[in-house]
């Protein structure tokens, strides 16, 4: 993951399991409530050794306006390689869609502070879907994906494949001045991940997931001769409360 799906804490679910914990059947709208989700996980490919990602969400208020904060990243040999925080407010605006706005902040070596429009809700077929727009200082936008869905093997073992894209509208220069972000699809990340359930509160995982570079992005990997995508596999704990 970033994942980033995508908190992971990768694969992410959303606003379905926010809404079984926060809307009561035959009420339109919930009283003041709180509802978290924790995704950790570790690597156990050589590939990816030693990387750590996680992916937390706490959702604070009703069924129609909510607070959501967020922390993604991934550590790795005792070094973090990135890291996001999110503060969000959500808003309702039909049964299984909210619209976002707010601040997202990179705490890790590239430093940078996006303003965050997006919306997540349900889409048919139960998945779980996320569009978020990132306007840095400079005016350049970012653009995020993601999509999973919950396949039930069993009532308990369920089977969650998941998709997130990262593009670009403009080149951006980093911080750091020793890389640049080019413009269009930039990466792409495909996870399938199977948990067994032992409560609604705690669900062990394993997951594969496969990340690459795209365009001229990856072009710009391959001139200086790294790699434009690995894969990985990775156990997990998914936590709810």
């Amino acid at each position: 993951m970033t994942i980033i799906k995508p908190l992971l804490l990768t694969t992410l679910l959303g606003l379905s399991s926010l809404a079984e914990a926060m809307i009561a059947p035959g009420h339109g709208h919930a009283p003041l409530a709180w509802a978290g989700q924790v995704e950790l996980d570790h690597s156990r490919d050589k590939q990816a050794a030693g990387l750590t990602t996680w992916d937390g969400r706490l959702w604070l208020g009703d069924d129609r306006n909510r607070l959501l904060l967020r922390s993604a990243g991934e550590h790795r040999d005792g070094r973090t390689e990135s890291a996001e925080l999110w503060a969000l407010a959500s808003h309702n605006v039909s049964t299984f869609w909210d619209v976002q706005a707010g601040l997202r902040a990179d705490t890790a070596a590239d430093s940078e502070q996006y303003a965050v429009v997006g919306i997540e809700g349900l889409a048919p077929y139960f998945f779980d879907s996320e569009l978020h727009a990132f306007v840095d200082r400079d005016g350049n936008v970012a653009l995020r994906a993601h999509q999973s869905v919950d396949v039930r093997v069993t009532q308990k073992l369920i089977l969650q494949p998941g998709l997130e894209l990262n593009a670009g509208l403009q080149r951006e220069e980093r911080s750091n001045g020793d890389s640049r972000l080019e413009r269009g699809l930039r990466s792409s990340e495909i996870g399938l991940q199977l948990r067994y359930e032992l409560r609604r509160e705690f669900a062990p995982y394993v997951e594969w997931v496969r990340e690459r570079r795209h365009g001229e992005t990856a072009d710009g990997q391959r001139a200086a001769g790294e790699h434009t995508g690995d894969s990985s596999w990775r156990l997990g704990v998914m936590l709810r409360f």
